[in-house]
């Protein structure tokens, strides 16, 4: 079986080639309601953004993988945190989590527990819906 790591690389180069091809498709909507010397979003430092996560921890149990990635996104440093399970022998991700943008994922400001992420340090990107 592919390595919970390979498996990561592979979604995150998937998804920059999705991106890409939803911003092509975007295009024309953008030129339709935008003025010309207006652009809303910039498409190359969002790819860039995507382009850049990269791996920064593994840690393996018995039950699930945590992988730990970094990017940079517009000049800010981003932590995401990917659990990882075994389905049918193929990698699943089960849930995805970013780091607080205020204590960095550490859950604390100074002695206390930070107030934006109540110390938790990470907040679930989507939802986990009951099976």
């Amino acid at each position: 079986m592919q390595p919970a790591e390979d498996f990561l690389r592979d979604y995150l180069r998937n998804r920059t080639k999705v991106t890409r091809e939803e911003w092509d498709i975007y295009e024309p909507h953008v030129r339709q309601f935008f003025a010309p010397n207006y652009t809303p979003w910039d498409r190359d430092k969002a790819i860039e953004g995507l382009e850049s996560e990269k791996i920064v921890s593994v840690h393996v149990t018995d039950s699930s993988t945590e992988i730990v990635t970094a990017s940079v996104s517009f000049g800010f440093t981003q932590r995401t945190r990917y659990w990882l399970s075994i389905t049918d022998n193929s990698w699943q991700i089960k849930s995805m989590e970013s780091a607080c943008h205020l204590c960095l994922g550490s859950g604390k400001e100074g002695s206390r527990a930070c107030k934006s992420c109540k110390g938790k340090g990470w907040s679930l990107i989507g939802e986990i819906k009951p099976t």
